[in-house]
């Protein structure tokens, strides 16, 4: 029984110390271009003042380097109780194989003197940041035609 208690108890602990990234996803009713999308995903990410980490267009897939993403309040928080906290977000955009499907996945992570980089809960700035990079790239595929 003590066993089962533990096993179910780290089960809760791994289950909370991971969180999965935002997904933001658009599908078309027509198969759109490839280097198309990675074209307009790197002018709108690069406009955002994100830098490229890579971009393949052929397969459809594109990452930004990690960006500082560490908030002015946790900066005074930090320094209040003397432990240093880092944040950083990264950008992925991808086009489904059947080229029906643009998803944009916004990945945030924090670290501090204690703990290595881990992902963060999903929030509400992670979804509203995600919805606009693709509605962004929407509007330039439109406007391209």
């Amino acid at each position: 029984m003590r066993r089962l208690a533990l096993l179910g108890l780290c089960a809760v602990a791994v289950g909370c110390a991971t969180h999965l990234p935002v997904i933001r996803t658009y599908s078309s009713p027509e198969p759109v271009s490839k280097a198309d999308v990675m074209a307009a995903a790197v002018q709108v990410l690069q406009t955002r003042g994100y830098n490229m980490a890579m971009v393949n267009e052929n397969v459809g897939v594109l990452t930004t380097e990690w960006a500082d993403d560490t908030s002015v309040g946790t900066q005074v928080l930090s320094a209040l109780v003397g432990d240093k906290t880092n944040q950083r977000k990264q950008i992925g955009v991808s086009v489904a194989p059947d080229a029906r499907e643009i998803t944009v996945t916004v990945t945030r992570q924090e670290q501090n003197d204690f703990t290595s980089w881990t992902n963060q809960e999903r929030s509400d700035e992670q979804r509203e940041e995600g919805d606009e990079i693709l509605a962004e790239i929407r509007t330039h595929l439109t406007a391209a035609q």
